[in-house]
């Protein structure tokens, strides 16, 4: 039985401390990333929004906080057939930066 982590905003919600555990991704093998999707990243949309356009879940790699910008979370999607990846940055749970290598 494969279990999926409940996302950040829903620990949020509810108030409950929780470790971090990746969440699975289903159908991870068919995620191909595409210069296509990179593009329609925009500063401001949400994860789930960022996780239509691409096509799966990413992983999340890294969460800080800054007392000037509040929350800071990094994700990181990866094209097992084309060693692609797309890392995108978001604060307060919304898209502020992008980056990506080998996705045409």
């Amino acid at each position: 039985e494969r279990r999926i982590a409940p996302r950040a905003s829903d620990i949020e919600r509810t108030g409950e401390v929780l470790s971090y555990v990746p969440r699975a991704v289903a159908n991870s093998q068919n995620c191909a990333l595409t210069r296509d999707g990179f593009d329609q990243i925009q500063r401001g949309m949400p994860l789930e929004r960022v996780e239509s356009v691409i096509g799966c879940r990413g992983t999340h790699t890294a969460t800080s906080t800054a007392a000037d910008l509040g929350k800071i979370e990094v994700q990181q999607w990866d094209d097992r057939r084309t060693s692609g990846t797309i890392t995108v940055q978001f604060i307060n749970s919304r898209v502020y930066a992008k980056s990506q290598v080998g996705v045409n």
